[in-house]
This record gives structure tokens, C-alpha cells and sequence, in this order.
């Protein structure tokens, strides 16, 4: 079972950290220049997106086999 939580983000201009509860943000390990592929997970889903690095995004370590 995967269990991701909806702890949020960190905002890269001013450090507020917002949306905890409510969407779960989660770097993938695809990097692009100074972006990165990431997934916002909601009650409504999951949406996969970019953006810059600088962002606060949660990191969900995944064990190779």
C-alpha cells in the first residue's frame, strides 16, 4: 500500500508553506534544467506538472528491487 499525505508546499518567494491538508506535492526524479517533473495528489487526483526546484515539494523514497 502507498501512502502519500497532503502535507503541501513551501513557497519558493516567501517560504509560506500552504495547501497542508488539502493537495500533496511530490518531486519525481525527472529534472529539466532548473524544473523538475512533480504530481499535485487531491480528492480530485493526481496531476502531473514542472516546476523550478526551488519549490518546497515532498520527496517519497522509493526502494529499488
Amino acid at each position: 500500500t502507498l501512502f502519500l499525505p497532503v502535507a503541501g508546499m513551501r513557497h519558493r518567494d516567501d517560504g509560506n508553506i500552504t495547501d497542508v491538508g488539502i493537495r500533496g506535492y511530490y518531486w519525481s526524479s525527472t529534472v529539466s534544467e532548473s524544473y523538475s517533473y512533480n504530481v499535485h495528489i487531491s480528492d480530485s487526483g493526481a496531476l502531473p506538472d514542472m516546476a523550478n526546484r526551488t519549490f518546497g515539494f515532498s520527496v517519497r523514497c522509493v526502494k529499488e528491487h
